[in-house]
C-alpha cells in the first residue's frame, strides 16, 4: 500500500531539495514501520516524556494458604 506523503522544509535537506525541484508530494508506503519511524527530534521527546510517565507495577498474584 502506498499513501501520499507532503513535503515540508523541515524535512531537512532532502525536503528543501525536493520542494526547489517543485515536488511537493511524494509516495511512501503505508506500514506500521515506516508510519512509526522516528526522527531524533521525536525520539528524544518521546524518551522525555516517558520518563513522565508512571511505570506499571508487576502484579503479585495472592495465594491462599
Amino acid at each position: 500500500m502506498l499513501q501520499t506523503a507532503s513535503v515540508a522544509r523541515s524535512n531537512g535537506p532532502l525536503g528543501r531539495l525536493l520542494l526547489e525541484t517543485g515536488i511537493t508530494h511524494i509516495l511512501a508506503p503505508l506500514d506500521e514501520a515506516s508510519s512509526k519511524a522516528k526522527t531524533p527530534c521525536l525520539a528524544k521527546r518521546e524518551q522525555k516524556n516517558s520518563r513522565r510517565l508512571p511505570q506499571p507495577r508487576p502484579v503479585r498474584e495472592e495465594t491462599s494458604p
